[in-house]
């Protein structure tokens, strides 16, 4: 709510916490930005173990 969110990849052990205070209470608004940007943290993870 509000753009809190704690986000765990255990695949890249990944913990991510993010503390914000968004003026509209839906994940709808900011969802759209955080998974491309999670996905990329992934991956630049994923990069580190090859």
């Amino acid at each position: 709510m509000h753009g809190q969110m704690i986000h765990i990849n255990p695949a890249v052990g990944m913990v991510m916490v993010r503390l914000s205070s968004h003026p509209i209470a839906s994940s709808a608004q900011t969802m759209p930005l955080s998974i491309p940007a999670l996905a990329a943290l992934a991956d630049l993870l994923r990069g580190r173990e090859e």
